[in-house]
């Protein structure tokens, strides 16, 4: 990179580094990592009173078991922030404990990355098998939760999945547990095993119907606002409207790691300011 892309890097992102608030002059959001050092950042519009709640990763699955802590408040260690030379967020959690199964001895390494883009952020998500044995379909769940009232969807109205190459609102579609929560399986991707059970007691069984791809967006009240969530490759999208939680979940897939193999998959929160129609011609149709 040269002395002047650094310097103008440099210039677009104004840090405040006491607080840990990684804020960027061409985002319209700031992300602070939770105080502890769990996985979970807050996350705000700079002009507008929006906030969110990411947990990145919430957890880790392979067909073998969990690999990282069964929920955010559950993991023996924290993680520590930092931020890399190129001032991104971000953590890596080494030879972790919390992975660690007597019966089947499965080690992995976990790192994040937050990129802040012109519409939100890039979120780089890296897997690495540090064990001796392979892990079969390793699967990374991550939560955005909906804590400002204009995106909270408690009867999922507003809240959309892509299928057959358009948007499927979630009202419309077959739901799992309750039906406050449900959790659909992305076309030609293996399914989660964990959640691969019709008695699963939280999520229930998956939706009939199955996405094209791991895009899950809420729009605002208004209709004027979405917030979207998308990895790619993604083996699952959740919804999840009871009041504790309000989130949506889009689920990276690594696929199988022989030992010492990494895989990173990237994926994107997204701010726009917009309907549906607009949304698809940026991101969808448009090819943003």
């Amino acid at each position: 990179m040269s002395s002047r892309n650094i310097a103008c890097l440099v210039s677009a992102m104004v840090l405040s580094l006491w607080s840990g608030i990684l804020v960027a002059e061409d985002s319209p959001l700031s992300f602070t990592p939770e105080a502890e050092g769990r996985r979970e950042v807050s996350v705000k519009s700079e002009n507008e009173d929006f906030e969110w709640r990411l947990r990145i990763p919430e957890r880790v699955f392979c067909d073998e078991g969990v690999l990282v802590g069964h929920d955010i408040f559950r993991v023996h260690e924290r993680v520590t922030w930092s931020r890399d030379k190129n001032n991104r967020l971000q953590f890596r959690r080494d030879n972790l404990a919390d992975t660690a199964r007597e019966s089947y001895p499965i080690r992995i390494e976990y790192a994040l990355v937050i990129e802040p883009q012109s519409d939100g952020a890039k979120l780089h998500l890296t897997m690495k098998n540090i064990g001796k044995n392979t892990l079969h379909n390793v699967t990374g769940h991550i939560c955005l939760g909906h804590l400002s009232d204009p995106f909270r969807d408690p009867v999922y109205e507003r809240t959309y999945i892509r299928a057959d190459e358009k948007f499927l609102n979630l009202h419309e579609t077959g739901r799992g547990s309750d039906p406050i929560r449900a959790h659909y399986r992305i076309r030609n991707q293996p399914a989660i095993k964990i959640f691969d059970n019709p008695n699963n007691r939280f999520w229930g069984p998956l939706s009939p119907e199955q996405p094209d791809n791991g895009l899950i967006l809420t729009q605002s009240k208004s209709g004027s606002r979405i917030v979207a969530l998308w990895f790619d490759p993604a083996s699952e999208v959740f919804q999840n409207s009871d009041e504790p939680n309000m989130c949506i979940h889009s689920d990276p897939t690594f696929g199988d790691l022989e030992p010492n193999e990494s895989v990173t998959v990237t994926g994107r929160l997204i701010l726009f300011g917009g309907d549906l129609k607009a949304f698809e011609s940026a991101y969808v149709t448009g090819g943003n």
